[in-house]
């Protein structure tokens, strides 16, 4: 999903567990409550806030951020730092809630921030209304739900992309206002035609 949003989009759309704060250079998050490391920092406990909403209607859980981890198991490029995490052990501590448990790695990450900015795809979405990540269309705007503040309308692959802002998003709530209604993203092939695109007020 990520190479298919690109240019940006891709945080707009979903909500990500942790962001590195640009003033403090560490951890924060929007959609936990709170978060606590254990002496070995092996495990970290975590607790949802209670009115986090996918586009769709359904409420982001602890096991939706275990799946999104597991589906990041495949993607080449991060794939060993997503193996670090012990699924199962953090599976058998989600609360009856759904929104505490205690994350579980096999080893200490110094780098843990750096890669907690995936995207947490909803799983009852995926698994349930489209049959598994390999039936969706992610070109198709109206298969896309996230939680983040904006949904895509508009999406041409490789060229552009249309975003506008969610009336339903949750985080309104606690002041993450996007000042903008709609988002329109170009991909530009060569340099040229965006200096001329740019000269001409487009």
């Amino acid at each position: 999903a990520g190479s298919v949003m690109g240019n940006g989009a891709l945080y707009m759309v979903y909500d990500v567990l942790f962001y590195l704060d640009p003033t403090t250079k560490t951890g924060n998050s929007r959609i936990l409550e709170s978060w606590d490391w254990d002496d070995t920092y092996t495990q970290l406990s975590i607790k949802l806030r209670d009115n986090i909403f996918f586009s769709n209607g359904t409420q982001l859980k602890c096991s939706d951020i275990l799946y999104s981890i597991d589906q990041m198991t495949g993607q080449i490029a991060r794939a060993a730092t997503f193996k670090n995490y012990d699924l199962d052990a953090s599976r058998a501590t989600i609360s009856d809630d759904g929104l505490s448990m205690t994350l579980v790695l096999h080893s200490t990450a110094a780098n843990f921030y750096d890669n907690a900015t995936f995207a947490i795809l909803c799983e009852d979405y995926i698994e349930n209304e489209m049959g598994g990540g390999e039936n969706i269309d992610w070109f198709d705007p109206d298969q896309v739900v996230g939680s983040g503040s904006y949904k895509p309308t508009d999406f041409v692959p490789g060229s552009s992309i249309t975003l506008e802002k969610r009336d339903d998003y949750w985080g309104l709530a606690y002041g993450y206002d996007d000042p903008y209604l709609v988002v329109n993203a170009t991909n530009y092939t060569d340099q040229s035609t965006m200096a001329i695109e740019l000269e001409t007020g487009t």
